[in-house]
């Protein structure tokens, strides 16, 4: 099992960076209560408020974000589901392995996004290999 603090803070910006990030809907679950995140051979890794599930990318365990006393949340995997995880979101070989910080990245181009929306701005996300960017034009 392994836990990775994040910045993130919102679990609405959680769900749409792993929308963005092309998790599909149905295979995640948002559980404000918590939910467990299942683990290889059905062990029990915590629980979590956003939990996808391993059914979709063939790996060993759910993978989770939850929230933590302090607001924030922490990515809830083991090891073995990142590569086959972002193998599964078609991320950079050169990224592979490296879920949380993709997510982390995601989250904050989807915060930035949605915020020059609300300032009136049209605003896009490119993606460029590893590397995300948020362009915003304003008419």
């Amino acid at each position: 099992k392994v836990t990775i603090k994040t910045s993130m803070r919102s679990e609405g910006q959680i769900l749409a960076a792993l929308s963005a990030m092309g998790v599909p809907a149905e295979h995640i679950t948002h559980a404000p209560e918590g939910k467990q995140v299942r683990g290889y051979n059905r062990s029990r890794r915590g629980m979590a408020q956003v939990v996808i599930g391993k059914e979709w990318h063939g790996g060993y365990g759910d993978v989770g974000f939850a929230k933590q006393a302090d607001g924030t949340y922490t990515v809830i995997m083991d090891d073995l589901d990142d590569r086959k995880l972002c193998r599964s979101l078609k991320i950079d070989k050169s990224a592979r392995g490296k879920f949380a910080q993709m997510s982390g990245q995601w989250y904050a181009a989807t915060t930035a996004k949605r915020t020059l929306q609300q300032q009136g701005f049209t605003a896009t996300i490119r993606q460029d290999g590893v590397n995300l960017r948020v362009l915003a034009q304003q008419y």
